[in-house]
């Protein structure tokens, strides 16, 4: 039955309510309507992105190229050759910026030990140039580029190099940038980093070597974007450029990113995209979003950040000339020259970088409270709330973002207002969407966007998840996750028996368990759970699950986990003659069943508690020195098969490592593990690194 909106509010708390995709479409929207609204450009921030200067970078490039090869293991001594040179200069043009405004940039080497070609240098240097922030220099910011370049020959560290575009583009926009926020320094509420590193052709040894320090110091890096080769305006889609495919595009950069598509690196692209289209004018700017760590091949300086577990990300231009061979490119060659390098276009890309970084330092903290999405139930509808975490002096709201699964970038972003209850409408129902929300300040600064959630608004209710159930003695416990949805009425619980017979429970809307007390002896039974909401509209039924009361009055039960081998050999047993052995050796007892776990893969059919519990005792073997079929995926069903009164045996090779599927030398278990909560065991450590083959008898009667 479809239902009218309706909305809801808790009185309590503050709330608001928007019209998300209604009439105008989001397709007839300006790009302004759909993302700015709540954010507008801020004057400043237009101040600092027009004062980038073509000319200025046209300068520090032509400087640059000037000092023949920068390669890592060039001159460092020469104030007018090699690595050394370039460094001096950067570092000598950031003291410059930062005195001519009051000096609060400071400007230094960080330097480190590495082995670069062979060669041993324990005074690599990186340069940086830092604006401390005024409210929460703890948080940092980080754009850079590699000041080194190279010739064909990875070691060749004489040979002439310029580096133009690979990467002087790079560096000289970390020095615009440098240029224009050393004016704007009291304006800084986080702390921002404008970086030149060495060594990034060489394994990206610069970024590595900070990225690592980073870490090690507990250093909280909220962002860091790297500039790799964004001067040509000149490419081709195949880097071969066969039959002279050229492409001119001086209106477009590319942004690489780690996914998933969830992955804070792909919400801080995201974000620089936003920052940086909202702000470039003078054309029709894109931020293309490359949903890859980085070009197939190749790698960027953001990488050793993303692997440290920091927001990265890395900018470069719309298509490169030649692959870089040397053969029919213009990097890591002597035509990687000045002449091919457009300013305009390097311009923009800087503005583009200026834009976001400069917001992101003026900026509230991403909202650090989880979003919680419930489905109103009408199908149109969501409603979001959250915890305020954020206590900037400045802060005035949230914004909700929202894509489809199918869009690498938002597709609608929503003013939210000063509130912590919000309730999106007008969507598609059952069409799941990504959402998330950043903070603003009172000038319209704008955080990242938080996390992304992912939700589907819907008429009828969602199937419960996480159900299950657990033979006990007295009756089957089942359990799930309660639903969330507004117009929640309750669950109906059908079981079903092999012989044909059928019940319905139905419990209210605040259950999240049942006890089936009905249930008869030696009977397994199969239970699925609905949701249904105020309009009788039923979710999807689960997965069933079985159950069978627990009376451990039919003997022993062998479930077989071991290898099957061909045979012939003692240590490579059958199925048969493993199967004949454990008979033998139960031939005493009240051998009531087997199961076999290739019976699972080919019945489909997991066992349960439920298959275990009319038994006494349950016997397991294992032989599993390949990894298969390893104790650890049932490890749940042996535990309630335990608790409820159950006796269970466990032999095997290897037997500890394929209960808990840990095969480290020394293992240590923590409590809610099986090996630690039912076997009493907290660490296990191989004493001898052959297994145990066997024993004589000390008494030969």
């Amino acid at each position: 039955m479809r239902k009218a909106t309706r909305r809801y509010c808790a009185a309590i708390l503050s709330c608001a309510v928007l019209l998300l995709l209604s009439a105008p479409a989001a397709g007839q929207e300006s790009r302004a309507d759909r993302f700015y609204r709540g954010a507008p450009a801020n004057p400043l921030i237009e101040a600092m992105v027009n004062s980038v200067s073509a000319d200025s970078l046209q300068s520090y490039l032509q400087t640059l190229v000037g000092f023949h090869t920068r390669h890592t293991n060039s001159d460092t001594t020469s104030p007018d050759t090699g690595i050394g040179a370039a460094r001096n200069y950067i570092l000598h043009k950031f003291e410059e910026f930062s005195a001519a405004h009051g000096g609060v940039m400071a400007a230094d080497f960080f330097v480190f030990s590495a082995t670069v070609c062979g060669i041993r240098n324990d005074f690599h240097k990186n340069v940086l140039a830092a604006i401390p922030g005024s409210l929460a220099p703890q948080r940092h910011f980080i754009v850079s580029g590699h000041m080194d370049s190279r010739n064909m020959s990875l070691c060749d560290h004489v040979g002439l190099a310029h580096g133009a575009d690979d990467d002087g583009s790079g560096v000289v926009a970390s020095l615009e940038i440098a240029r224009v926020l050393s004016q704007y320094t009291a304006n800084m509420e986080n702390t921002l980093i404008m970086m030149a590193v060495t060594g990034e052709e060489q394994g990206l040894v610069g970024a590595e070597a900070y990225a690592d320090w980073a870490v090690a110091n507990n250093m909280r890096i909220d962002g860091m974007i790297t500039n790799d080769i964004i001067g040509s305006i000149v490419g081709c889609e195949n880097p071969a450029c066969p039959n002279g495919n050229f492409i001119t595009d001086s209106t477009s950069v590319r942004h690489f990113s780690a996914g998933p598509a969830t992955s804070p690196s792909r919400q801080l692209a995201r974000y620089m995209k936003l920052k940086g289209e909202q702000y470039v004018t003078e054309v029709d700017w894109t931020v293309n979003l490359i949903p890859a760590l980085d070009r197939p091949g190749r790698g960027g300086d953001h990488i050793p950040f993303s692997d440290n577990g920091y927001a990265s990300a890395r900018f470069t231009e719309a298509h490169e000339f030649g692959d870089g061979s040397g053969a029919n490119g213009r990097q890591h060659n002597q035509s990687d020259s000045i002449q091919y390098v457009n300013f305009p276009y390097t311009a923009r890309a800087v503005k583009s970088n200026l834009a976001g970084l400069a917001s992101l330092a003026m900026a509230p903290e991403t909202p650090a409270g989880q979003l919680s999405v419930q489905n109103v139930g009408n199908g149109v509808e969501l409603f979001l709330s959250w915890t305020n975490t954020n206590s900037e002096p400045d802060f005035a709201g949230y914004r909700a973002a929202l894509r489809h699964p199918d869009s690498l970038f938002y597709q609608q972003i929503v003013p939210m207002g000063n509130v912590t209850q919000f309730t999106l409408t007008g969507l598609t129902a059952d069409q799941p969407v990504y959402l998330s929300y950043s903070a603003i300040d009172a000038d319209g600064n704008e955080s990242i966007f938080s996390r992304e959630v992912l939700a589907t608004p819907s008429d009828i209710p969602a199937t419960p998840r996480n159900f299950e159930a657990t033979s006990t003695g007295g009756g089957i416990q089942l359990n799930w996750s309660p639903n969330t949805e507004f117009d929640l009425a309750g669950y109906r619980i059908n079981r079903t028996t092999a012989a044909g017979g059928s019940d319905q429970f139905t419990v209210g809307a605040n259950s999240s368990s049942f006890f089936d007390n009905t249930a008869q002896p030696h009977v397994i039974y199969q239970y699925t759970i609905q949701a249904e909401d105020n309009d009788n509209n039923l979710s999807p039924p689960s997965g069933s699950r079985r159950g069978q009361l627990a009376t451990h009055d039919l003997g022993v039960f062998i479930v077989d986990v071991s290898r099957d081998g061909p045979g012939g050999t003692p240590l490579f047993p059958t199925d048969a003659e493993v199967d004949a052995y454990y008979a033998g050796l139960l031939a005493n007892f009240n051998l009531a069943g087997q199961w076999d776990v290739a019976d699972s893969t080919f019945l489909n059919k997991p066992i349960s508690d439920a298959d275990l519990a009319v038994y006494s005792t349950v016997v397991v073997h294992s032989d599993v020195r390949q990894p298969t079929n390893l104790i650890a995926d049932d490890t749940l069903v042996y535990r309630k098969y335990l608790q409820n009164g159950g006796r269970l045996f466990l032999g095997g090779w290897q037997l500890i490592a394929v209960i808990s599927g840990n095969t480290a030398p020394l293992k240590v278990f923590q409590p809610g593990s099986f090996v630690y909560d039912l076997l009493r065991l907290d660490s296990v450590e191989n004493a001898v690194t052959n297994d145990f083959r066997g024993a004589d008898a000390l008494d030969p009667n």
